[in-house]
């Protein structure tokens, strides 16, 4: 059978955005940067769905086609968390760098209640809302899901007055609050830059930057998965809503209701922009974070580990080349109360790096 154009293209580039983004989430993981590592993991997720469903849907047959139970049941849950996920991660992350810019904590360090706020914050915005998302989902679920040819598993919403509060209006208002924290961090930058330039220029070389590569990482994807939100939650509450009904919405033959779809017209884009956007999120990690110098370290790391592994290189006892990078990465090493004044360093601790820079690698 003739594979599509849409998944002939779609498989190799969801599977190299795979591997693009381990080297950015090796680096998160081990600074234990709980909003990166969410973004991460979740678009890794999206990008396994991506290419399996390229492969297993790639021919406009619609009688050979796999059914997708269990799979899709699975894939389609998880599809309306990640989204959720990834909006509440980026707006995690603005809310770290507008806590950064506030003047009030250029001299002083977070206390542990407002860590323990922060992190709070980052569970509701990063875990329990997407939580929510996925089971309110089950319940405006008027059909199983749908099929579609290379984008495979596709979920589905029932038109009533609760779906939007169950569903698709989170990611909305998620990604608005997001870009307000945006606006309020360019406005602080612009106001304190003098501040902030004098701060990060205590930094040595490629530490320098991670500030700001952050912040331009954050902007690349607020300004794709906002429009993302904003689009779908319109066209969903365009459309004419009817009161809610249980039986209505899963009726007896709920378990049958699958719909395969191979489209109605020949150039029709099966695999929508929201599926493309996860690939070029994975790219967008790997552009920010796995080509600077510290991440060039880790990958001669690697190598020589693998190296050592295969028998190709003797150990040595004094090569501790890795340790470096990964400890300059904690910035949040040493924290609570007021910073030593005479260490030019202890100021990126007083910013609240400890959990934004690193993001870098």
């Amino acid at each position: 059978m003739a594979w599509v154009t849409e998944s002939i293209v779609m498989a190799p580039l969801a599977l190299s955005a795979i591997f693009a983004a381990i080297p950015a989430l090796v680096v998160h993981l081990r600074a234990k940067n709980f909003p990166a590592s969410v973004l991460i993991i979740g678009i890794t997720i999206l990008n396994v769905q991506n290419f399996m469903n390229a492969i297993i849907w790639h021919s406009v047959d619609r009688f050979s086609w796999w059914d997708g139970k269990i799979l899709c049941d699975i894939e389609v849950k998880l599809y309306i968390g990640i989204f959720q996920a990834i909006d509440g991660s980026i707006t995690s992350i603005f809310r770290q760098v507008c806590t950064i810019l506030h003047p009030d904590h250029l001299v002083m360090a977070p206390s542990p209640r407002q860590r323990k706020i922060t992190l709070v914050i980052e569970l509701i915005l990063c875990i329990f809302l997407p939580l929510y998302t996925m089971i309110g989902h089950y319940l405006t679920q008027r059909t199983r899901y749908w099929v579609r040819i290379s984008a495979g598993c596709v979920a589905t919403y029932d038109n009533n007055r609760v779906a939007p509060f169950l569903t698709y209006l989170w990611p909305f208002v998620v990604s608005i609050i997001g870009s307000i924290y945006c606006l309020v961090s360019f406005v602080r930058l612009r106001k304190h830059r003098k501040q902030m330039a004098s701060v990060l220029s205590q930094i040595p070389g490629p530490r320098n930057s991670r500030f700001y590569r952050l912040f331009a990482l954050a902007c690349t994807l607020l300004a794709i998965y906002c429009p993302a939100s904003t689009l779908i939650f319109v066209r969903n509450v365009r459309v004419p809503l009817h009161v809610y009904s249980w039986s209505y919405i899963h009726p007896p033959d709920w378990s049958q209701r699958i719909i395969e779809d191979i489209g109605s017209s020949v150039g029709e884009l099966h695999i929508t922009p929201d599926r493309w956007a996860q690939v070029l999120t994975a790219y967008l990690c790997f552009a920010f974070f796995g080509l600077g110098q510290e991440a060039t370290q880790m990958y001669k790391d690697w190598i020589t580990h693998t190296k050592r592994v295969l028998g190709l290189q003797p150990r040595s006892n004094q090569d501790n080349s890795g340790q470096p990078s990964l400890e300059l990465v904690r910035f949040g090493a040493h924290q609570g109360g007021r910073l030593p004044e005479h260490r030019p360093d202890s100021h990126i601790r007083d910013l609240h790096l400890s959990t934004i820079s690193e993001l870098d690698s």
